[in-house]
């Protein structure tokens, strides 16, 4: 059984050449990672287009990467059309993990679950969810991962993948 995450996250990004100084501008990056926090697919988009717009294309990514993917863990922002979807198209299960005591939304495969538990106070360590956030420490440790200075998307995806062959590389040097 082979399960992945999805997950988006948003970095700024300095674009040149505004006629008054610098503006301030944001990049999305979806990821799609395994349990072991190995990166599957990585679509970079611009901050403008919603998490689950942006879905569609990276679990696809990750579909063929991976075939056998039975399951994919998720936050709310993928829940509800955006999973039904996902689950027709692929034939993957799809599992949103919510806050605990989330009272403005149900959860998609659990409805007998109670919406009016007590609400969680602080930080809340989610099932499954903290193996991607995991990946995206990784990736961010590499100084260039943290500040998009790309005006292309296609550059920004090669710099994920880089930083995830620098992981990769130094795991196996550590083994050897």
């Amino acid at each position: 059984m082979y399960f992945a995450l999805v997950c988006f996250s948003f970095n700024s990004c300095s674009r040149p050449g505004i006629l008054r100084g610098w503006g301030y501008a944001l990049q999305g990056t979806g990821a799609t990672s395994d349990t072991l926090g190995l990166l599957l697919a990585v679509t970079v988009t611009a901050a403008s287009v919603q998490d689950r717009d942006g879905a569609a294309e990276v679990v696809a990514q990750a579909c063929r990467k991976a075939p056998t993917i039975e399951r994919l863990y998720t936050d709310g922002a993928h829940g509800g059309q955006c999973a039904r979807a996902i689950e027709q198209t692929h034939g993957i299960r799809v599992e949103v993990v919510r806050r605990p005591g989330n009272r403005s939304t149900g959860t998609l495969h659990d409805p007998q679950r109670s919406l009016w538990q007590e609400p969680a106070r602080g930080f809340v360590i989610l099932p499954k969810r903290w193996v991607v956030e995991r990946t995206h420490a990784w990736n961010e440790r590499w100084r260039r991962m943290v500040m998009h200075h790309d005006r292309k998307t296609s550059t920004s995806a090669a710099w994920v993948w880089l930083a995830e062959a620098r992981i990769l590389l130094s795991r196996i040097a550590l083994d050897s």
